[in-house]
């Protein structure tokens, strides 16, 4: 199996594990943990980008996935590491509340969006040697925020069962039963 696979496997057991930690209560651990998972998750993307001959097709092909990567991963930092704690601050939102606005008003989570538009870039770029590591990556993605969602975040979050009301778990403007 490539090490990207194993990168991206291991930073996703990462998340989870960091997102139990804090659940039993342990915040110091937890970060630790996820960031680790965070890091894992990055390095995956780079060898897969960097690794062997890029894609023989159009350049117009490479420069249009070149770009898109470049976009969803500056969504991606911003939704996951800068939005929250401004919006945190900004609303006074003690840490056992949801981020109910920006990005997150439009999608409990638009990381998940941005890194399978993240990904999408890397297909264009790379061609077919990076769509297997693409479809891996979402669904281990998908399975940490459906986790997440259903187990994890109505436990860590006081205000998560009325935001799930009202916020798509992942299509934007979605209405959910």
């Amino acid at each position: 199996m490539p090490c990207e696979y194993v990168f991206s496997a291991a930073g996703f057991l990462s998340l989870f594990t960091a997102e139990l930690l804090g659940v039993v209560r342990r915040p110091r651990f937890s970060a630790f943990v996820s960031r680790s998972g965070y890091v894992l998750i990055a390095f995956s993307l780079v060898i897969t980008v960097s690794g062997g001959l890029p894609d023989p097709g159009s350049p117009v092909k490479f420069t249009a996935g070149l770009i898109l990567a470049l976009a969803a991963a500056a969504l991606l930092v911003y939704s996951v590491f800068i939005e929250i704690p401004l919006l945190k601050r900004k609303h006074s939102l003690p840490g056992n509340q949801a981020v109910t606005s920006g990005t997150y008003g439009f999608s409990r989570h638009p990381g998940f969006l941005w890194l399978a538009l993240l990904l999408a870039g890397i297909v264009l770029m790379r061609g077919s040697v990076a769509i297997g590591f693409a479809f891996v990556t979402v669904i281990l993605n998908f399975l940490l925020v459906w986790v997440q969602d259903r187990f994890f975040f109505p436990k860590l979050f006081s205000n998560y069962d009325e935001y799930r009301r009202k916020v798509p778990f992942l299509v934007p403007f979605r209405r959910e039963s």
